[in-house]
């Protein structure tokens, strides 16, 4: 069986309990590829399109602390092929320093490692085509 899917779900998890840094710590790949919304990362002052899961922690720790409520509800997830995950989730972030509140839902695609579960690809975008469009880059190397 495999590890995509608990590694996602618990990803979701941590998060929405405000425990962010334990899926950099437990669920990442040291060396993730992240595709980041553009849109997000100018609102982060942030490149979108990071590699480490330092740099997507600073990423995230700067755009998140922006809201007092983030939350991702409504998941859904499909295992396209071993280890390849497409899905997407309801964010809602408001509050705190952001005079912009979030109410979308953002799609995502993942590479989860097989043999330990770590995330070794994420992307999460607006746009509900393009993070299939970012996956198969990946996969074809021109990331």
């Amino acid at each position: 069986m495999s590890q995509a899917l608990p590694s996602i779900r618990r990803s979701f998890e941590l998060f929405n309990a405000g425990h962010a840094d334990a899926i950099f710590d437990e669920l990442f790949d040291p060396d993730i590829d992240y595709s980041g919304d553009p849109d997000i990362g100018a609102l982060a002052g942030s490149p979108s399109e990071l590699r480490g899961a330092e740099a997507v922690r600073l990423l995230w720790r700067s755009f998140f602390e922006m809201f007092d409520e983030v939350r991702i509800s409504d998941i859904e997830l499909e295992e396209i092929a071993p280890g390849q995950v497409l899905g997407s989730g309801h964010m809602i972030a408001r509050g705190g320093t952001s005079a912009v509140p979030i109410d979308a839902t953002f799609h995502f695609a993942w590479v989860v490692d097989p043999n330990d579960g770590r995330q070794k690809f994420l992307a999460a975008k607006l746009d509900r085509d393009a993070p299939r469009a970012a996956l198969a880059d990946h996969l074809a190397g021109r990331r």
